[in-house]
């Protein structure tokens, strides 16, 4: 009986390893489009839909809020259903809302459709990575998953590279805001359309004793990667298995159970660190992008947090985006894909942790510098290092997730890592969209402070020896 991950290894990073992966990037090029990328959409429609800023914290909240209550829904779906079933039967929906949300006169109604799609959108992120990281040998998989990552950065740069073609441009009816949230759907649709042809992970159907289908797909897998005239038994594998398997009688609560004893501490220290990444990766962008457009007028002089000061008193608010501020988006995907490129050439010489215990530091010291810099661009790169290093460290963090849980409570373990990044991401929306104003220097080191703790719970996680260990043992 052959090893699963052998048994990947044998018949290589093949074509149907490339077609996931290109459909997962898609995916996670719409996902990031409707969060992320997001913001240019909201700062565009600011004065139409009277978007204030406690209006903004409140939007995410609400948005990330349903990812959050329905992760455990699609994390049990995916354990039990599939990783495939889990994306295919969510992905529609979030389209259909995320197209109406488009065509919503005001902001209330807005809102709703915007909770829906955070709702129905939490299937795909929560699944993907997973069903991505199953599909792909042990010894690849942090660098795979960590190249899937740089969706966010090109999302970065195409939502906003359209703003500067659509935003101008006269569109009848439909506002040219609006205009830019359909085109930036498309990734979506595409990956959507593609996964309806990929086969679902054979390591699912080996955790629920599915033997038969496991081989049936990675037939298929052979098939498509060696050539019509290459089967598994020509590879000498016939029959497959997988380490840390349960037995057929556990049931759902038992499943539960197991996962919050045997691997309590491993879900505790990876909860409080996604929870404080989520926060900072996906939390600020928006704010970045609506600070950056309250100190158009900015003259050089004053620091951030006094320019905050004097517009928040005053009430000002910019409704047209200017061509530099799109251009700082444009900037900021470039950075964030040259993050994850680093972050990749990195993970050659570097353990996870020594990478992510970096990476935290560049975020303190970008943190602390908002405090004192007067420079505009040098503002910039303090946000940049402030967003896009915990990003990277988050990205990572599911490697270690998917190393460290057996496949059958994988999709819950991912379900509850979501949910709580989705509380890191509306606790910092909140936290940010009322304290801004009133104190923004206690807003930004109130994070460097939670930022420093999170680096000491990186530190305790297992080291990717010790990981190797396990999986041979």
């Amino acid at each position: 009986m052959t090893d699963i991950d052998e048994a990947f290894t044998l018949m290589g990073f093949g074509r149907m390893q490339i077609c996931v992966f290109i459909t997962c990037f898609l995916l996670q090029m719409w996902a990031n489009n409707e969060q992320m990328g997001f913001a240019v959409v909201v700062a565009a429609a600011t004065c139409d839909l009277e978007i204030s800023n406690e209006r903004v914290s409140w939007l995410m909240v609400c948005n990330f809020g349903a990812q959050m209550v329905l992760s455990l829904v699609w994390g049990e779906i995916s354990d039990r259903y599939g990783r495939r079933k889990a994306i295919i039967s969510t992905c529609p929906g979030a389209l259909l809302a995320s197209l109406l949300s488009a065509f919503m006169p005001e902001f209330w109604s807005f809102l709703v459709m915007r909770v829906l799609t955070g709702a129905l959108l939490g299937g795909p992120v929560g699944v993907m990575m997973t069903y991505l990281g199953e599909l792909t040998k042990v010894s690849l998989r942090p660098k795979v998953l960590n190249y899937s990552n740089y969706a966010f950065g090109l999302s970065l740069i195409q939502v906003p590279a359209l703003a500067i073609v659509i935003l101008p441009l006269k569109t009848g009816p439909l506002e040219s805001w609006r205009a830019l949230h359909l085109t930036s759907m498309f990734p979506g649709l595409c990956g959507t359309i593609a996964m309806l042809f990929l086969p679902e992970s054979p390591k699912f159907y080996l955790s629920i004793h599915q033997e038969a289908k496991a081989m049936k797909t990675m037939e298929r897998i052979c098939r498509c990667n060696k050539g019509k005239h290459v089967t598994l038994a020509t590879l000498g594998i016939e029959s497959i298995t997988q380490p840390r398997l349960e037995t057929p009688d556990k049931g759902h609560c038992t499943k539960s159970k197991t996962l919050l004893t045997k691997y309590r501490n491993y879900m505790l220290l990876m909860m409080f660190i996604i929870v404080i990444h989520s926060g900072m990766g996906f939390g600020l962008p928006i704010w970045m992008l609506r600070i950056r457009v309250a100190m158009q007028s900015r003259k050089e002089g004053p620091t951030m947090c006094e320019h905050m000061r004097e517009t928040t008193a005053a009430r000002i608010i910019q409704c047209d985006l200017q061509l530099s501020d799109l251009l700082d988006v444009i900037i900021h995907g470039f950075v964030v894909l040259g993050f994850f490129i680093v972050t990749s050439l990195l993970l050659f010489i570097l353990s996870r942790r020594v990478v992510m215990l970096s990476y935290i530091g560049i975020a303190i010291i970008g943190g602390i510098n908002l405090n004192f810099a007067r420079n505009n661009h040098l503002i910039l790169i303090c946000f940049f290092a402030l967003i896009d290093a915990p990003l990277c460290c988050l990205r990572l963090l599911v490697t270690f997730l998917i190393d460290l849980i057996p496949t059958h409570l994988r999709g819950k373990a991912m379900a509850i890592l979501f949910m709580m990044g989705r509380i890191g991401v509306l606790s910092t929306s909140v936290f940010v969209g009322y304290t801004l104003g009133w104190n923004c220097h206690a807003t930004f080191n109130t994070l460097m402070i939670i930022l420093a703790a999170s680096g000491i719970l990186v530190f305790m996680l297992p080291s990717d020896r010790r990981i190797q260990a396990m999986y041979k043992s």
